[in-house]
């Protein structure tokens, strides 16, 4: 099969895979542009409205930002201006929403503990959040569920013998 045209022709920017576009750079052969959620502006403006919501996060600029940021940070720092500031932007954001995340599963855990627990588990909606984000504090919310079924189970177990213990004294 032949062919026609060439992918990549001089001059003329194209679309390709992040690592390929790293791997040309690196050999001199491409320049490769930031994206333009990875400004100083949008950062800027996506941390102050991350800053202002206490409990509630906003949609990621996008959904590998972490990912991205610090592929492109580190291997292109020489030609993007305001490296640090954009690095120091993505870790607060980062912080940020991880505190958020760590604070639903201390909610979760509360009202777990808190309410009866439904038959099926609970169903819990983890929206706007980025799948690393989520898999940063899988552990943690697993564990924590666990822990929560564990004392559900022993305070149900306990309350049961209480009931059974007053209604032989009844008797």
């Amino acid at each position: 099969m032949i062919a026609k045209g060439r992918p990549f022709n001089p001059g003329v920017p194209t679309k390709i895979p992040l690592w390929l576009a790293i791997n040309l750079r690196q050999r001199g052969l491409c320049i490769l542009h930031v994206p333009e959620w990875l400004t100083i502006e949008k950062l800027t403006a996506w941390h102050e409205s991350e800053n202002e919501k206490e409990k509630e996060s906003q949609k990621p600029l996008h959904s590998h930002y972490r990912e991205i940021s610090r592929l492109i940070l580190k291997n292109c720092s020489d030609s993007i201006k305001d490296v640090d500031q954009i690095g120091q932007f993505i870790e607060d954001i980062w912080n940020i929403r991880v505190a958020k995340l760590r604070l639903a599963v201390q909610t979760v855990e509360k009202n777990r503990v808190e309410t009866e627990m439904p038959d099926h588990g609970g169903l819990y909606e983890v929206s706007d959040y980025t799948q690393l984000e989520i898999n940063y504090v899988r552990t943690l919310f697993i564990e924590s569920l666990n822990n929560t079924f564990i004392i559900a189970t022993a305070t149900n177990a306990l309350e049961n013998l209480t009931t059974q213990d007053r209604n032989s004294l009844l008797s």
